[in-house]
């Protein structure tokens, strides 16, 4: 998979980078996850602005990957960030329609998403 889904490699990379930094207090690697979570950004601006990859699983599983990320890297000093991701991804599974999500790994993404929403939604 690698190379074929950017922005998910990216992602991932950026949260694994961040997780570790904060883990052994690498300061170098943490801001290398940040940067490399901002390559992931860009190129799911890319996705959403072109709309072709919007109902891949692929895009799903990388905004989900990015709410992660906001878990352990908040943007800024508030928890906008992470409440964004949020609808990020609950947007992208109401436009892919519930039979979007009948196979295994899109139900996955699913029932994975769940927590943070009501978390959310407490918050508000």
């Amino acid at each position: 998979m690698a190379g074929r889904y950017e922005s998910l490699d990216q992602a991932v990379a950026a949260l694994s980078m961040v997780g570790l930094g904060l883990n052994y207090q690498d300061q170098r690697l943490r801001l290398e996850g940040i940067k490399t979570y901002g390559r992931a950004l860009d190129g799911m601006k890319q996705i959403i602005g072109r709309g072709g990859l919007l109902y891949q699983e692929q895009t799903l599983a990388t905004s989900l990957v990015m709410l992660k990320f906001e878990l352990f890297e908040t943007s800024g000093e508030s928890s906008h960030g992470w409440k964004s991701h949020t609808n990020g991804p609950s947007q992208l599974i109401q436009l892919r329609g519930p039979m979007l999500h009948s196979s295994s790994l899109s139900h996955q993404l699913f029932l994975g998403l769940r927590p943070s929403v009501v978390s959310s939604s407490c918050l508000q």
